[in-house]
């Protein structure tokens, strides 16, 4: 299937490792253009590499997504070096956890105001690309953590506020054809990411959760990020204000 993304511009923050890499990599692959940010500067500058090895123009730099300036900043120049934006995935996210308030101030700094900051600049680049070619998406990425309570938690709260907002969005900026989507990933299994340290650290706590899958295993970072690749192409041009819960059906949650 041609997703129709060959020449057109995403940005992705959080786009050196799992989730974010991921979809950086697979978007290169079908001849987007990739613009990615992180905090550390060796990653950006590896993963730039990777990306260029297929042959796209590719853009990053390192930004912290809770300073709102830098942030703001890099989208800009974002832009100006792909020639525009035509789709923004807000995937970057401190994965602070607990009940404390540096936790609570720290996710609702990363993942709540890390949208609603990047969404000011770069929906005036979303708008004029679905002026000109009929679509734009933004999309978010959640968490399965967001539905699950089991005590006061800044992640899974924050992760609720950004599903929430991102309906929003969808509602409002649906005249204009740009779209807003969320996906809500499960335990997506990556060495360098949390899942993996999480073995590492907790091997115990991670077999009990493993055993939870009915599938047998957890999900990997490519199996979300070609749902990004598809939710954010033309291909989804009716699909808006919708959350996708990619979690191997380890929740028993029904998605009414």
């Amino acid at each position: 299937m041609d997703l129709h993304l060959e020449g057109k511009t995403v940005v992705i923050t959080g786009g050196t490792r799992g989730i974010g890499r991921a979809t950086a990599e697979l978007f290169a692959a079908e001849g987007a253009k990739v613009a990615i940010c992180a905090r550390n500067a060796d990653h950006v500058a590896a993963a730039l590499k990777k990306l260029e090895a297929y042959g796209v123009p590719a853009f990053g730099a390192p930004v912290d997504i809770t300073d709102s300036s830098a942030l703001r900043a890099f989208i800009h120049e974002a832009a100006e070096a792909l020639n525009g934006i035509d789709m923004y995935i807000a995937n970057a996210s401190s994965i602070a956890s607990g009940n404390g308030e540096a936790e609570w101030r720290l996710a609702f700094e990363s993942d709540v105001i890390g949208a609603i900051a990047a969404a000011e600049v770069v929906i005036p680049y979303l708008e004029a690309a679905a002026a000109a070619k009929g679509d734009a998406s933004f999309l978010t990425i959640s968490s399965m953590a967001s539905t699950q309570v089991g005590g006061p938690d800044a992640y899974s709260a924050m992760k609720a506020a950004l599903t929430n907002l991102t309906k929003g969005f969808a509602r409002q900026y649906a005249p204009k054809k740009v779209r807003f989507n969320t996906i809500s990933p499960g335990m997506i299994y990556d060495e360098d990411g949390s899942v993996g340290r999480l073995r590492a650290e907790r091997p115990d706590y991670f077999n009990a959760m493993l055993a939870l899958h009915p599938t047998g295993r957890m999900g990997v970072p490519d199996e979300v990020a070609a749902t990004a690749l598809f939710l954010s192409s033309p291909r989804s041009s009716f699909t808006t204000g919708a959350n996708f819960v990619i979690d191997g059906s380890m929740f028993t949650r029904v998605n009414y």
